[in-house]
């Protein structure tokens, strides 16, 4: 071998190129048998060679023992006659180059003692001549890297004090990376303590920054997503426990430095709203004057925090989200504002690009319209106050599925015009008078509903009619209207008239012959109509309204066969 031809006082011609090609390419097994011979010879026979040399070796030398570690008793010695040598080497790349190796080898089989004194020596020779050297700041990002690999937990890394001077040297990609690697660490590992530790929040929101800071305009889709999702989940991962105040601030925080992505706007809204809900689950509703004013601060956190979303129907989502939260503190005016902000937001599609798709704002309008139930209307302007704005403003609204989409939407107002007509509400929010309380007796409301449902009614039956080939739309329109419309109150000839024209565009939308889903769907409107006759007829004052329900039972039946 190698070893046995240069024994002590002797030396092997030209030492250095053969080691090189040694270290290279022998079994890293081999090396590590061998380790004490071959730093000896590096150290011996290639003294002649610069400091330099020999730290280029040394680097070859650390890589075959990452892979296979010497025996432990050796695994000191080991370190300790490299390292320093390798700490004299004034060239700063191979310096470097060694050091991101060598790190390998500590973290594997040394402790944090170790660690520290080998991150301590990195950190003193990075001048500020050399930082923003290429080689140096890949270096330190391996370093950095590999460090954070070999962690249990943030904790134990925030342990390393010797580390965060490092990264404070990191610059571009590289600091964005080894920023993004802590981050995933936190987010994986935190316990609930980390997560409440000043220390660890104040870093890890640093590390969100960074990440933040590095997305922006130019930056691809697949970029802005990974680090909208590392940092929302960071947000989530936050908690402050009882310290609710503290938790609203640090949002506040937030906000002011983390603006470019929207998921993050999003996540924001929902984390502020998340905390008036912890409030509300723990005072049952029974707030006091701090508690109160918490809740009021979450809300307006939400009122500045949602117009910035840029994803419509999100926005949408959280002013409605806000509302209801709103409503259930039993802040009425707060409620009703974002109500009016949502109708706002709703009407501000300014070109065809920004329309969100039309099974989305079917869905936001049903959602809207099962939360007006329990809004109480207003004092001057009656119980349709809301209902008539969000009216106003599907019947503007350029849908992209035109007047069919537009009667799609109809169908959660009608329900909600209806639900409104009856003498008790179906639900409501405690401590908050619905408006079966407040205008349940006034006859003029009464007129106005039964003039909106008629609007609303003969507009959605034009649509359905001039959509023949759309019998799924009058067949939705008709559920609708016959499960929230009695036909025995009011103008009943017109609602039997309404059911019969809607009743009738479903079959003719259907070529005549119904069949398939849509003649199921009919055949247990039919039968609803026949229950709802027979109960009403054994009830007094509802025998007329029976007869109705029989009536157009009976009609369709016939038509049906």
């Amino acid at each position: 071998s190698l070893c046995k031809a240069a024994p002590d006082g002797g030396r092997v011609a030209g030492s250095a190129m053969v080691l090189q090609h040694v270290l290279k390419n022998f079994e890293a097994e081999h090396l590590s048998e061998l380790v004490v011979d071959l730093v000896r010879m590096i150290n011996e026979e290639v003294a002649a060679s610069s400091i330099e040399a020999r730290a280029h070796l040394y680097g070859l030398l650390g890589k075959a023992l990452v892979v296979a570690p010497p025996p432990e008793d050796k695994r000191l010695a080991v370190l300790n006659e490299v390292w320093k040598r390798v700490t004299a080497c004034t060239d700063a790349a191979v310096y470097f180059s060694v050091a991101s190796v060598f790190v390998q080898y500590v973290v594997r089989l040394f402790g944090d003692k170790e660690l520290r004194l080998l991150l301590g020596d990195v950190a003193r020779h990075v001048t500020s001549a050399i930082r923003a050297d290429e080689a140096v700041q890949e270096a330190l990002r391996k370093v950095a890297l590999t460090v954070i690999q070999h962690r249990q937990s943030f904790s134990d890394l925030l342990a390393l004090q010797q580390l965060m001077p490092l990264v404070d040297l990191l610059q571009g990609k590289g600091a964005v990376e080894v920023s993004r690697g802590m981050l995933e660490l936190f987010q994986r590992s935190a316990s609930e303590q980390e997560c409440r530790d000043p220390v660890a929040v104040h870093t890890a929101f640093g590390l969100a920054k960074s990440v933040h800071d590095s997305v922006d305009h130019a930056s691809g889709f697949e970029e802005r997503r990974d680090a909208g999702v590392l940092i929302c989940s960071f947000l989530r991962k936050i908690s402050f426990g009882s310290e609710l105040e503290s938790h609203l601030n640090f949002l506040v925080d937030c906000r002011r430095f983390l603006v470019n992505l929207d998921d993050v706007t999003q996540a924001l809204a929902l984390e502020a709203l998340k905390i008036a809900a912890i409030v509300q689950e723990k005072m049952k509703g029974r707030h006091t004057r701090r508690t109160l004013s918490l809740v009021k601060a979450c809300i307006s956190y939400l009122h500045v925090t949602a117009p910035s979303v840029q994803d419509r129907v999100r926005q949408l989502q959280l002013l409605l989200l806000g509302g209801q939260m709103a409503l259930r503190a039993g802040l009425i005016s707060q409620a009703e504002s974002l109500f009016k902000q949502a109708i706002t937001a709703f009407s501000d599609f300014k070109d065809a690009s920004s329309f969100p798709a039309d099974d989305a704002l079917h869905s936001f309008l049903a959602s809207f319209a099962s939360t007006l139930v329990a809004v109480p209307g207003h004092p001057e302007h009656g119980p349709l106050y809301l209902v008539n704005g969000l009216l106003n403003v599907v019947q503007r609204h350029p849908w992209q599925g035109g007047e069919v989409a537009k009667a799609f939407a109809y169908a959660p107002l009608i329900a909600l015009i209806c639900t409104y007509a009856q003498p008790k509400l179906p639900y409501s929010v405690a401590a908050v008078e619905g408006n079966d309380v407040l205008f349940g007796k006034d006859d003029a409301v009464a007129e106005q509903l039964n003039t909106s449902l008629a609007s609303i009614t003969k507009e959605a039956v034009e649509a359905a009619v001039s959509a023949k080939s759309q019998p799924a739309l009058a067949l939705r329109l008709l559920n609708v209207f016959l499960a929230t419309a009695e036909l025995g109150t009011g103008e009943s000839t017109r609602g039997v008239a309404v059911a019969w024209q809607l009743f009738k565009t479903v079959r003719e939308s259907a070529g005549g012959r119904v069949g398939g889903a849509e003649r199921k769907e009919l055949e247990k409107t039919v039968l609803y109509c026949e229950r709802m006759g027979e109960r009403m007829t054994g009830s007094r004052g509802h025998v007329q309204g029976g007869r109705l329900y029989l009536e157009l039972a009976k009609r369709m039946t016939a038509a049906l066969k």
